[in-house]
Parts: C-alpha cells; structure tokens; sequence
C-alpha cells in the first residue's frame, strides 16, 4: 500500500513508454519553472512598479530648497510711485549663547484669585419618592415605584424604568 509510485507503474509500462514517460516528466517540470519564473516577474514587475510611483510622488511633492524669501522694507517716500526706495534690512546673525542665563520669573500674588471662577450653586434639587410620583403626573407620565431587591423601579404603564 505505502509502496512508491514508480514501482507500481514501471512494470506496466513498455520501453517506450517508459522513455515518453520520462520527456513528459521533463517537459512538467521545465513548464513548472518557466510558470514560476512568469510569476515571480510579474510579481516584481508589479512591486518595481508601485516602488516607482510612489518615487515619483515623492519627488514631486518634496519641498523645494529654495533660499528664504528677503525681507524688503518700504520707505513711506514723497517720490513718486513708480520708483519707491527700498532697502533690505540686515539679518542679525544667530549667536550661540556662550553663558547660561538664569532668571526668575515673580508672578502676581493675587493671580489665583482674580482669575477662579467661583463655585455655581446646583441646578438640580432632591427630591422624596412622592414628589417625583406627582411631578411625573403633571408631566402626563403617571407612574409607580416598586422596590425589588434593595432597588428602586419606576413602572410605567407597558414599560419599567431603572
């Protein structure tokens, strides 16, 4: 039963058609690779070509190097409006601080104070069982309490209320 293949069909099979046998063999497997190679080509193609893309996005989108934009000044002038003076305005250049400087910064005392907003009173109030039983009656909504297992229901007609 667990016997290969080829032990069972060899004796079947003539000398020529162990030998047809033998190029079907090879012809399955040089198809099998040109299948594979077909695949992992398209495949790549496919990658190469998103890669390729998104590239292009890329360059596309980067941000230009572009040298910053000089600050002009305009002079009010009295000359007339098609030749008004300008000048640039030297850029300070950006000095390292050798030293640290530590300061201390005081706040206003009475800061807190002014800016608290005080405690509102409450909007709600509390009230017993009866009183919500007649408010929910003035409503239009008349209902009952009923106390099951240490809580409080409000039943009203067709539906309950946690």
């Amino acid at each position: 039963m667990n016997e290969p293949l080829d032990d069972i069909a060899e004796p079947l099979l003539s000398p020529e058609g162990r030998v047809r046998r033998a190029a079907i063999l090879q012809l399955a497997h040089r198809e099998s690779r040109a299948r594979r190679r077909r695949h992992f080509a398209r495949r790549a193609g496919v990658a190469g070509a998103g890669l390729s893309i998104a590239l292009a996005i890329f360059w596309l989108t980067r941000p230009q190097n572009e040298a910053p934009p000089q600050i002009v000044h305009q002079l009010p002038s009295t000359q007339r409006m098609s030749q008004p003076a300008t000048r640039q305005i030297a850029q300070r250049p950006v000095a390292t601080p050798s030293k640290i400087l530590i300061t201390r910064i005081e706040t206003d005392s009475t800061l807190l104070q002014r800016l608290t907003i005080p405690p509102q009173k409450p909007s709600w109030s509390v009230i017993d069982d009866d009183e919500l039983l007649r408010s929910l009656a003035e409503a239009g909504r008349p209902a009952g309490l009923a106390y099951v297992d240490g809580r409080t229901l409000i039943l009203f007609r067709g539906t309950t209320v946690r």
